[in-house]
């Protein structure tokens, strides 16, 4: 006789119906990411999840239930759970980073070829208080380096500028810059109408981008200086609009990480 859906309570800190057992490859403690790289007969072989190697971040992500030793057939994957974490200064709804070895921060590793969210806070509170909802499932893979394929994450900022104005963001990851376009908004921009973005105070666009342009008109950069399209974690862009009659404009720069 089969279960009725009613009789099926439902989970506060994980649902053990969508539980998949795996075979681990390395010893995995209760709580850590892990990333599933192969199969065991009818078992997939899981091991900890780390944005440092490609073949243990890209493919499907789960939350490790308990621990278990090295070869073990007897760990159990849980596509979402909650539970305590340290956050302090976060707000609910911040994202949580996979980092290495399986584990997790508020804040991404600058120097992880892959980054991923694999969460986000619901509470803001203590190692005891603080909690997170682990949902690394979600996630989307990442293709691997390859022909016409960069291997990394999609970075997108947005900046929307009045006529003089500047903004300043600092990035959070190494990345490398691979376009940047402004759509003129507004009004016309007049001559010596202008948006700049400097890396770290050096331009990446010399002279910046020429907004001497009708409305609703979009100007991409033809050139950048390579020396400044690489950028690392911690840098400053700042991109300002100046001069003409009306350089307020939406300025887009696109890039990867671990590019």
């Amino acid at each position: 006789m089969g279960f009725k859906q009613r009789r099926i309570n439902p989970g506060t800190d994980y649902i053990a119906a969508t539980a998949v057992r795996y075979r681990a490859t390395e010893a995995i403690g209760a709580g850590d990411i892990i990333c599933v790289t192969g199969t065991n007969g009818a078992l997939p072989t899981c091991e900890l999840a780390t944005g440092a190697d490609l073949t243990k971040s890209r493919g499907r992500l789960l939350v490790a239930k308990h621990a278990v030793p090295a070869a073990s057939d007897q760990g159990i994957g849980l596509p979402w759970r909650r539970i305590a974490f340290l956050t302090t200064g976060a707000a609910v709804g911040d994202p949580i980073w996979l980092t290495t070895a399986g584990q997790y921060a508020l804040a991404p590793n600058a120097t992880n070829a892959i980054q991923r969210i694999v969460g986000r806070v619901v509470t803001v509170g203590t190692a005891t208080t603080g909690r997170i909802d682990l949902t690394p499932a979600e996630s989307q893979p990442v293709p691997a380096d390859g022909d016409g394929i960069l291997g990394g994450s999609p970075v997108i900022y947005r900046f929307v500028l009045g006529a003089t104005e500047a903004k300043t963001v600092t990035v959070p990851v190494d990345f490398t810059i691979c376009e940047i376009h402004a759509l003129k908004v507004t009004a016309a921009g007049g001559a010596s109408a202008v948006v700049d973005i400097t890396n770290d105070g050096n331009e990446v666009v010399v002279g910046g981008i020429d907004l001497n342009v009708s409305d609703a008109v979009t100007v991409r950069a033809a050139t950048m200086d390579d020396s400044e399209v690489t950028v690392d974690a911690g840098d400053d862009l700042v991109v300002t609009t100046s001069a003409g009659t009306d350089a307020s404009c939406v300025l887009t720069v696109i890039g990867i990480t671990g590019a």
